[in-house]
């Protein structure tokens, strides 16, 4: 995703054979919560609210994630980051039982501003990988 632009992602409601389901408003507990090393996710309240437009939503900290379709499919969420960073998105089944996360919650997203971004790479890395760009592109011209 990217800064001030609002991001969506679908939850596919199956049964226990696979087959899909329509989505149902309070069938999923989503939160959505910028990751930071200056505090502890775990300790942010998270609150149930409407927003402008009558949306479902849930807020934890600073970042809003609302139900924007529900009933004919799959359960479509949108969000819109603040700032750039890492996500975490958490994605829990509501049931009789308790709120059980689905397959791979929760997940990462990275928040960019729309610069080139890959994890792990020092400025010096994308130094290199510049310079042999415009090295290439030489080459070429000189050919």
């Amino acid at each position: 995703g990217l800064v001030g632009v609002e991001s969506e992602f679908e939850v596919i409601p199956r049964d226990m054979f696979g087959d899909g389901k329509h989505c149902t408003k309070g069938m999923f507990t989503v939160q959505v919560v910028q990751l930071s090393s200056a505090r502890d996710e775990d300790s942010l309240t998270c609150d149930e609210h409407h927003n402008s437009e009558g949306l479902s939503c849930t807020r934890c900290g600073q970042m809003d994630v609302c139900l924007k379709a529900s009933g004919t499919g799959p359960c479509t969420y949108m969000y819109t980051p603040s700032s750039t960073g890492f996500l975490r998105i958490s994605v829990a089944l509501n049931s009789p039982s308790g709120a059980q996360h689905i397959q791979g919650s929760p997940f990462r997203a990275h928040i960019g501003d729309g610069r080139l971004f890959i994890p792990g790479m020092s400025f010096f890395g994308y130094l290199s990988v510049f310079l042999m760009g415009v090295g290439g592109g030489l080459v070429l011209l000189a050919a």
